[in-house]
């Protein structure tokens, strides 16, 4: 039963660098960054993000 050890040292450093990313960004803005990273994994989303950074505003009036 090495692997329990184990896997709960790798557990403690995960929790332990979420800890730091929000103490570091702060709660808002850290899960807002996983909410817009996830919305981009899905597929065809990050494409349509990319062209409509593209795009470039119309200013004739």
């Amino acid at each position: 039963m090495v692997f329990v050890p184990l896997l709960s040292l790798f557990i403690a450093r995960i929790l332990r660098s979420f800890l730091l990313l929000i103490h570091d960004n702060g709660l808002k803005s850290t899960i807002l960054g996983f909410l817009f990273t996830s919305i981009k994994m899905v597929p065809g989303v990050k494409g349509y993000i990319d062209a409509e950074k593209q795009k470039v505003p119309d200013s004739t009036f």
